[in-house]
């Protein structure tokens, strides 16, 4: 049990469930405080909540950000070292995609609702124009409040962003440095690529290195494609982690 709590814990599953958390209470204090107790129902239009939340779902896994959003909300309050820059970055955009996202979708959805009420404006009684309007406003509700939560992660993710690039590179001696070439080598791969790899867990871009290596984009991603096939590993990720613990 304790370990099951370390790794959460190190992991930064506990300080978002908890900022979740607080969070909840902070909007259930917001509606008690405003509607009473018994009011708060008038706030829940699980409709259009699981219809958000579905869109956003059904998104992410169609643009291939899924795991990348999950990993953003862990890294946020994670305790984790360990994460290379293009792991953060990207988990940084998908956390910051997923909240424009959220922003669009509330957008549809009024316009939507408003066009259906000026079509039916002449078969609505007067007294229902106002819980009508109120269900309209509920996904701007809903859309602020997930955006006010993803902000926090973005901060927190940005924070962790800046530091990590303002971190200075370890320097590595011509005998390390050697020594990974020749690894590298021993793994199959062509004295360019091998060259493209150690830059590659340098965390460099393709631009970046083809402006150092002296080649095009597109030539270096072919090369990047070739060395994840002879190393059996599937990103540059996993290519960064296994040349840093040559």
């Amino acid at each position: 049990m304790r370990r099951v709590w370390r790794n959460l814990k190190e992991k930064g599953i506990l300080k978002s469930m908890g900022v979740l958390l607080a969070f909840y209470l902070f909007i259930w204090f917001n509606i008690v405080s405003t509607a009473g107790v018994f009011g708060y129902n008038q706030y829940f239009d699980v409709p259009t909540l699981g219809s958000m939340a579905l869109f956003v779902i059904v998104v992410l896994w169609l643009g291939g950000m899924g795991k990348d959003f999950l990993n953003g909300l862990c890294l946020a309050f994670s305790n984790q070292n360990d994460c290379s820059r293009i792991m953060l970055q990207k988990a940084y955009n998908a956390v910051k995609y997923t909240r424009t996202l959220i922003f669009l979708e509330a957008a549809v959805e009024i316009c939507v609702c408003l066009t259906d009420m000026l079509y039916h404006a002449d078969l609505v009684p007067d007294r229902t124009l106002g819980p009508a309007l109120a269900v309209t406003l509920l996904s701007v509700l809903y859309a602020f409040i997930a955006a006010v939560l993803l902000t926090i992660f973005i901060a927190r993710l940005d924070n962790m962003l800046a530091s990590y690039m303002e971190e200075p590179q370890a320097e590595i001696t011509v005998e390390e440095a050697q020594t990974i070439y020749f690894k590298l080598r021993a793994m199959g791969l062509t004295d360019r690529e091998a060259e493209v790899a150690r830059l590659v867990s340098c965390e460099m871009t393709n631009r970046e290195i083809g402006k150092m290596l002296y080649i095009s984009d597109a030539t270096v991603k072919k090369h990047v494609t070739h060395i994840l096939e002879k190393t059996a590993l599937t990103d540059r990720e996993e290519l960064t982690r296994k040349i840093r613990a040559l």
